[in-house]
């Protein structure tokens, strides 16, 4: 009876052990760590990585800093992520081949002690330019330069004096801690240039806000990167942003503490964007601050 009969093929492939799993798990965390480390180390030493990092967390600007080193050295054009079984529920197809992005996502666990402790795992998401739903994919609106300037200048904390003299010189906008007061060049001028010497002194007022030894010198490099990351939130222009010379700030640090730098930076902008948004489109979205990715 069994003449001629050729059994099924089993393709399966055998289970995994628990500890085989561990290990898979392992060696993929400590892969992305690695790759974290190797993105910021170059920062400074790879021509645009800067650039590309902070254009990355400009658009992606819910996320860490961390992701945002992350998605940048594997896939910095990205604009909307989701996992596979996220853009599956919402009816998007993953492209044949497209390689998943690593990201971390942090986890809360209560140790044997009874206390907690967060840990991060990696998450595997793809961007939507790798589905079926890359036609739908949003570009980031781009308000008119002096709509973004009014913008700013309506949401910002402190008092605004439009000056015809700036009390300090070739600039058009400058924050003056002592009389807590933002003076911007009141007529002529490039817009261009005003729209990034306002941004970059918002990032002044937010690192006087966030430390009580606030130093206009020492938070040069704080303001130039928030000013960098409002212009490119909004497309406007950065010529007049010294982005580099703010990078070498960081000149010494180990990985972690630019990172922690970085971080401590991305909450300023992501601040001051969150009001800017809301007044530019006057639709107060869910803050999410809690759930930062």
């Amino acid at each position: 009876m069994t003449e001629g009969f050729t059994p099924e093929k089993n393709d399966q492939k055998p289970r995994m052990t628990t500890e085989e799993w561990k290990a898979m798990k392992d060696k993929e965390k400590a892969d992305v760590y690695s790759l974290l480390d190797k993105t910021t180390q170059e920062l400074a030493e790879m021509p645009g990585s800067f650039e590309r990092y902070l254009d990355t967390q400009a658009r992606m600007n819910r996320y860490t800093a961390s992701n945002a080193l992350l998605i940048s050295a594997q896939f910095p054009e990205a604009t909307k992520l989701r996992t596979f079984a996220e853009w599956e529920a919402e009816g998007a197809i993953i492209k044949k081949g497209s390689k998943s992005i690593a990201i971390l996502e942090p986890s809360e666990f209560q140790k044997s002690d009874g206390s907690k402790m967060v840990v991060y795992n990696v998450k595997k998401v793809f961007d939507i330019s790798q589905t079926s739903k890359e036609n739908e994919a949003r570009a980031n609106r781009t308000p008119d330069l002096k709509n973004l300037i009014a913008a700013m200048l309506d949401t910002c904390p402190v008092s605004i004096d439009l000056a015809t003299e700036i009390p300090a010189q070739n600039t058009a906008a400058y924050f003056n801690k002592d009389q807590n007061t933002l003076y911007v060049q009141k007529e002529g001028g490039d817009a261009s240039y005003v729209c990034q010497c306002v941004a970059r002194e918002l990032g002044q007022v937010e690192a006087s806000r966030n430390s009580e030894d606030y130093d206009r010198n020492n938070s040069f490099a704080d303001a130039v990167i928030t000013g960098y990351l409002i212009c490119r939130r909004y497309g406007a222009p950065t010529d007049a942003l010294d982005i580099r010379k703010a990078l070498s700030v960081f000149k010494g640090l180990d990985a972690k503490s630019v990172r922690k730098e970085l971080g401590r930076i991305r909450s300023y902008a992501y601040d001051i964007n969150y009001n800017i948004s809301t007044k530019l489109y006057q639709s107060k979205a869910p803050r999410s601050r809690g759930s930062e990715r």
